[in-house]
């Protein structure tokens, strides 16, 4: 079947008001972001396929190489200012969420193993794709080749990478995750062009 349209965003009020309603997103309270407290600087590694240079691992990083692309500004090669060293942000991709369609996998563990039967809207509201009748669970989301193509799940993917820094969880690739996962819900409330550019580029390398 063809993948459901997300709809326009909504108003500010409305969108703030999903998100404060949200159960899950509004659920860990204060948010822990990676390396925040500790003055370590992130960086990324070279991105999706190798392709971006190595930047602060950060939306206004990403920001800032965008512009300098825009304006000339960029050459090509190495792009963070000042000293390069850091530690290397990651992310999964969203097909590690998902692997084999018909049985969840060792992903879904520890305090991760509370989301899979949950509707996705729980870490998304407004969210519009379903099965049948009902909202799609984050699971399918993640699962289902019928959404593979959708932003949804690069949303969501999002979404679980930074959730699994706020519960108990066995594994340690996502330690260094930059954004928590209030952050994703806000901005994928806003539908913000920037925040999935940078997701994509630089969040889903790990598979």
């Amino acid at each position: 079947m063809p993948d459901p349209v997300t709809p326009a965003p909504a108003a500010p009020a409305q969108r703030r008001a999903l998100l404060k309603g949200a159960s899950i997103a509004a659920a860990g309270g204060t948010p822990l972001v990676a390396m925040a407290t500790s003055g370590k600087r992130l960086i990324t590694t070279t991105g999706d396929k190798g392709q971006y240079p190595v930047i602060v691992c950060s939306l206004s990083g990403w920001q800032s190489f965008q512009n300098a692309q825009k304006t000339g500004q960029y050459k090509g090669g190495a792009f963070l200012s000042g000293t390069p060293g850091g530690t290397v942000c990651s992310g999964y991709n969203p097909s590690w969420w998902g692997q084999n369609p018909h049985k969840k996998a060792a992903a879904w563990t520890g305090g991760m193993a509370a989301f899979p039967d949950r509707p996705y809207t729980e870490a998304l509201p407004g969210g519009t794709l379903r099965v049948g009748n009902r909202v799609a669970t984050m699971w399918e989301v993640m699962s289902l080749g019928s959404f593979a193509g959708h932003n949804d799940r690069r949303w969501l993917g999002a979404w679980l990478n930074a959730r699994s820094n706020e519960v108990p969880y066995p594994f340690s690739a996502n330690d260094n995750y930059p954004l928590s996962a209030q952050q994703v819900t806000s901005f994928y409330l806003d539908q913000n062009p920037d925040a999935l550019a940078f997701i994509k580029a630089y969040l889903e390398t790990r598979v």
